[in-house]
């Protein structure tokens, strides 16, 4: 399903929000990190 619309810029899902995340990390440590635990 999906969720309810929100007013800002929080309208990505969590998996998508965290995806961001990891990867402007990634680009800013310059190594590489594990993508799995």
């Amino acid at each position: 399903g999906t969720g309810y619309e929100v007013w800002g810029n929080c309208n990505a899902p969590r998996a998508v929000t965290l995806s961001a995340i990891i990867y402007c990390l990634r680009c800013i440590v310059g190594r590489d990190v594990p993508l799995n635990q």
